[in-house]
């Protein structure tokens, strides 16, 4: 399986985040800038992303589950009225 493949498969179009956060690490691991001379700067690069990957997922998913609570808080509501 080649890289683009691996995108395509592992980010479909409505998980744009992911999707960009996927490309970056791909990037890193294949050096495509040419900026790291060592393996503990890519390391620490790789490291970087997937902490950035992570809090942007987790608020995104924080966002969801406030979204889908506040529809249902309001549709109780408005069934009272």
């Amino acid at each position: 399986m080649n890289i683009y493949t691996a995108r395509n498969l592992l980010c479909p179009k409505e998980h744009q985040i992911l999707k960009e956060r996927i490309n970056s690490l791909l990037n890193i691991v294949g050096d495509s800038s040419g900026d790291y001379k060592k393996a503990d700067e890519a390391e620490q690069r790789l490291i970087e992303e997937l902490r950035l990957t992570g809090n942007e997922l987790m608020r995104g998913w924080a966002s969801g589950k406030e979204s889908v609570r506040h529809r249902r808080l309001c549709g109780m509501d408005c069934e009272s009225d």
